[in-house]
């Protein structure tokens, strides 16, 4: 389902019955989405294929803790580090998978657990700057 993300528009969405959760995909920026659940539960996340064409997700964070359009600009900025990542990667003729995936990924990158809470960390950074311009949860 494709729609234009924001806070009332997800709240409106209900999930069918039999289905554990549903994507909702933004109208306005490519790869990121709303995952809402059966059980109410939303998280603001971001998709994309890596090196390997396997398709890859990372939450950004809740609904309601982080305004859609932070939310947006978080995915923004995720999708434009990996393209940078990718072209250095081609630049330089070899590519080691991001290690900020998933725990399954550890296996590419010795250094994923600390890089992927480097990246943890620079997102809740990103998302309080977005929230404190805002004039949400400051």
């Amino acid at each position: 389902m494709k729609l234009h993300i924001t806070e009332k528009a997800v709240k409106e969405i209900i999930v069918p019955a039999g289905k554990k959760h549903i994507l909702i995909f933004d109208t306005e920026q490519v790869g990121f989405a709303v995952q809402k659940t059966g059980t109410g539960n939303m998280s603001y996340i971001v998709m994309y294929r890596d090196e390997f064409k396997k398709q890859r997700q990372e939450k950004l964070g809740k609904v309601g803790e982080i305004s859609a359009n932070a939310a947006r600009a978080m995915a923004c900025a995720y999708l434009k580090r990996l393209e940078d990542h990718k072209r250095g990667c081609l630049a330089a003729g070899s590519c080691f998978h991001l290690p900020w995936t998933s725990s399954s990924s550890i296996r590419f990158c010795p250094r994923s657990s600390w890089k992927a809470g480097h990246m943890k960390r620079m997102l809740r950074f990103t998302a309080t700057i977005f929230s404190r311009s805002s004039g949400i949860g400051g």
